[in-house]
């Protein structure tokens, strides 16, 4: 897992924190944002401007909300912390990692707050034989993706006439069996394993 660690901590690099908040908020790439070797249509883009007028708006007073309370992170960071990051560099460094920290607990969180609300009731059928499927556990998943590594727990189920089983959220959220996101494996091509989740 240290060598994916190590894509992974390229592959955020080479998006650009920054860059990809301001696609996400302006729903459309900003010059310059993509790196060279990145091909424009890899962007994931938010469309905010499809979104219901509505919607456009509740995002804006959020955007704005993220934006003041990292500015309260900031007054809240000890002063000690502050005397040992003094170029432009060492601030951008260590905002990187606070923004990947933050990143990837927003990731994993509200992934693991998506699967909770999708949980099927009542059970999925089997895509075989169209037998109730029965929930036999909850199994935990394991994901490396572009802000690191995530974990939750999902339901899985089995089909009684021994057709297999699958977790049904994992379908809904667009995962494969590989151990890293689609996302992720876009963002280095070639350079990941394939290994296949347990």
């Amino acid at each position: 897992m240290a060598a994916l660690d190590g894509i992974q901590d390229s592959c955020y690099g080479e998006m650009g924190g920054v860059g990809y908040a301001t696609t996400f908020s302006q729903g459309k790439n900003p010059p310059g944002a993509v790196a060279p070797g990145v091909l424009q249509e890899e962007w994931y883009v938010m469309h905010l401007d499809e979104w219901p007028v509505e919607l456009q708006t509740t995002w804006k007073e959020f955007e704005a909300s993220v934006i003041e309370y990292g500015r309260m992170l900031l007054h809240q960071m000890p002063a000690t912390m502050k005397a040992q990051v003094t170029t432009l560099e060492e601030i951008e460094a260590v905002t990187r990692q606070m923004t990947q920290t933050l990143a990837q607990t927003l990731a994993q969180e509200w992934t693991h707050e998506t699967v909770q609300a999708l949980e099927p009731t009542p059970p999925p059928t089997c895509p075989t034989c169209a037998i109730a499927m029965r929930q036999v556990d909850v199994r935990a998943l394991t994901k490396l993706g572009i802000f690191g590594i995530y974990h939750w727990p999902r339901a899985y189920y089995v089909c009684p006439a021994g057709h297999g089983g699958l977790a049904p959220t994992d379908v809904i959220l667009g995962l494969g069996p590989e151990r890293f996101t689609a996302a992720l494996a876009r963002r280095v091509g070639g350079a990941l394993p394939n290994p296949v989740a347990g």
